[in-house]
């Protein structure tokens, strides 16, 4: 027997998960600001950015830009679709600051862009955003095991408390073949039975074959260099926390996080990534702290230059009557 769910019960469960959304993120942020005044000495050690840490701050932060925009053309392009250099950067830099509002709202404009002014179909792009998604993990999971095996060495199963370095291995690994697995999915798994999860399904393993295997390694290049920046991007503020010899363990948390928040709970993730980068800080022996704060330094940062970078975006896409 087969239940198939009436438009009504879909719009009441996607209500009820974007609740359960604004709650974690009320959470998360309460917690965080909680955990800062109870222990608002540790706020003594930092310092100001450097003049020099600040400036490689924001040349990795629009590296991280650009590496989206040539990622964002390039899948585009796999469709026969032309865009501009220009009008990608303006898309991505809205986008992404749109998507600090409830519900991601910058994921659902691009592809409203998309579909209203490149003929895309929604299905047809989320099948090649989903592989985007599964280059980072991919990516995410071989860059951490290297990053964690170059910082630990033969005791790498004995980092931190609790054999955390066993158990990040294993999630690493898991991030490296799970994509190889499902990508490999034949696409007469689900046929088409005129009904609507069946019909996005088949859709989006026939926008999988979009991409081949070379092209799939091209993105996960890219991705592997999004790990790298934004690992030392968390450097640079442990750094200013006075953290020595951090470089491998701030890649361990970009990999590590990019991987467990693949898909955002909360907007942009705020709130859920600084507590999972202080819990692995504290599984790792750098201090929850440490952890906490760095990430926090690092997404204050984020928000600047989304600010400062997506509202001329959206007054470009504004003028060219796209959003």
């Amino acid at each position: 027997m087969v239940v198939v769910r009436t438009g009504q019960g879909m719009a009441n469960g996607r209500v009820m998960w974007q609740w359960l959304r604004l709650i974690f993120t009320i959470f998360a942020i309460g917690y965080i600001a909680w955990y800062l005044a109870a222990h608002s000495d540790e706020l003594a050690r930092l310092r100001v950015f450097t003049a020099m840490e600040l400036s490689l701050l924001l040349m990795l932060y629009l590296g991280g830009w650009v590496i989206r925009t040539v990622e964002f053309r390039y899948v585009i392009g796999r469709l026969g679709a032309a865009i501009g250099s220009i009008e990608a950067l303006a898309i991505m830099s809205a986008t992404s600051l749109l998507n600090y509002l409830p519900l991601n709202a910058g994921m659902f404009v691009r592809a409203r862009i998309l579909k209203r002014h490149k003929d895309i179909p929604y299905a047809l792009y989320i099948a090649l955003m989903s592989l985007i998604l599964f280059a980072s993990l991919s990516a995410s999971g071989l860059v951490g095991l290297i990053a964690l095996f170059a910082h630990g060495g033969a005791g790498i199963w004995l980092i931190g408390d609790y054999h955390a370095g066993a158990v990040l291995v294993v999630l690493l690994a898991c991030g490296i073949v799970a994509p190889i697995v499902v990508l490999r999915l034949p696409t007469g798994l689900v046929a088409e039975r005129n009904l609507w999860l069946f019909d996005r399904l088949h859709a989006l393993l026939q926008g999988w074959r979009r991409i081949d295997f070379r092209a799939y390694l091209y993105l996960c290049a890219l991705a592997g260099a999004k790990v790298v920046f934004l690992g030392f991007r968390l450097w640079i503020c442990l750094r200013v926390l006075q953290v020595q010899d951090s470089l491998l363990l701030g890649i361990t948390f970009a990999a590590v996080s990019t991987i467990i928040l693949i898909v955002n709970v909360t907007p942009s993730g705020i709130g859920i990534r600084e507590l999972l980068i202080a819990a692995l800080a504290e599984l790792l022996g750098v201090g929850f702290a440490d952890g906490m704060l760095a990430a926090g330094l690092d997404r204050v940062v984020a928000i600047v230059f989304a600010v400062s970078s997506g509202a001329p975006g959206l007054l470009y896409l504004r003028t060219r009557k796209m959003v």
